[in-house]
């Protein structure tokens, strides 16, 4: 995989668990087909329970909309807010 296919199914991730928290997206509208940013279909089967974050302004944002909990790894420079400094590193 490449890393630009890589990016896209992060981002296409965080916007789906995005929809799910906020309640865009509700437990019994899955599985859910997107389509990613090199017009590829994506099946997501279930409600995702986990986010791993990848750059520190998605820890950021996910903290913010309420998604801290589900958090479970974050970067080495994800330190805002301070609940994010005690997430497992990657």
């Amino acid at each position: 995989m490449n890393f630009k296919r890589s990016i896209n199914l992060v981002t296409l991730f965080l916007i789906l668990s995005l929809l799910v928290i906020t309640g865009g997206v509700m437990a019994q509208d899955f599985p859910v087909t997107i389509t990613d940013g090199l017009g590829e279909k994506v099946v997501v089967e279930e409600k995702p329970d986990k986010i791993i974050s990848l750059s520190p302004q998605t820890t950021e944002n996910l903290f913010a909309v309420g998604a801290g909990k589900q958090v479970i790894g974050v970067t080495t420079y994800a330190d805002y807010p301070k609940k994010a400094t005690k997430v497992d590193k990657i």
